[in-house]
């Protein structure tokens, strides 16, 4: 059960990591882009959630719902609870003296506190595995893999200005910023076992789209 787990987050973290990180990197120009935005409050405020929801898809989706299944759906449920009331309170207590990234500081804070301090510990305990190794194999792996991503997302800002092609811009980053997320992460994330698999299932491809050419 433990290496299910575990490879369920590992694949998990590399589809979040990849999203959330790119998200944080573009946020301006995809904001500009949909919705004709340039305020960075709102900028800032877009990567804030970002952090938050990569905290909620890698570190709390599947533990949220293996702990249900293990019988803590009361714990889970209040913690829940004890989430959206701190969020409420703060926003009434906060909200009319400072702007709203304060609040969403404090969002991304308590679901942090909540996750490291109260859920990863109880998943812990039934995996049998130290907290680094955890973190090690579901977090710093992936966004290892991620930093080169961001990288070339920023580096294409210098050459292609967002402002005077923003639509090709958008365009390239994110082709480019896939290409060299899915590279790193082959290298560094995907263990032997899988990268055989990787490599059997593209030559599988690559010999059934040269057969339908030479039928063609």
């Amino acid at each position: 059960m433990s290496r299910i787990l575990l490879n369920s987050m590992r694949w998990n973290s590399f589809l979040a990591t990849g999203m959330s990180l790119a998200l944080i990197c573009m946020s301006g120009e995809l904001l500009e882009f949909l919705f004709k935005i340039e305020d960075p409050l709102i900028t800032w405020g877009c990567r804030i959630i970002a952090m938050e929801l990569y905290i909620i898809l890698v570190f709390r989706s599947i533990p949220d719902k293996f702990l249900v299944m293990a019988d803590y759906h009361k714990f889970i449920s209040w913690i829940v609870i004890a989430e959206a009331g701190v969020n409420v309170i703060c926003c009434l207590l906060l909200l009319p003296y400072f702007s709203f990234i304060a609040v969403t500081l404090i969002a991304l804070g308590i679901k942090a506190v909540s996750t490291f301090a109260l859920i990863l510990p109880l998943l812990l305990r039934y995996m049998k595995m130290k907290y680094y190794v955890l973190v090690w194999k579901i977090a710093l792996l992936q966004l290892a893999a991620a930093i080169p991503m961001c990288l070339t997302l920023i580096g294409l800002k210098k050459v292609i200005s967002p402002g005077d092609a923003l639509f090709l811009y958008l365009l390239a980053a994110s082709s480019a910023g896939a290409a060299v997320y899915l590279l790193f992460s082959y290298i560094l994330t995907i263990q032997k076992d899988e990268k055989r698999l990787v490599r059997n299932k593209i030559m599988a491809l690559g010999s059934e789209i040269r057969q339908k050419l030479c039928r063609h």
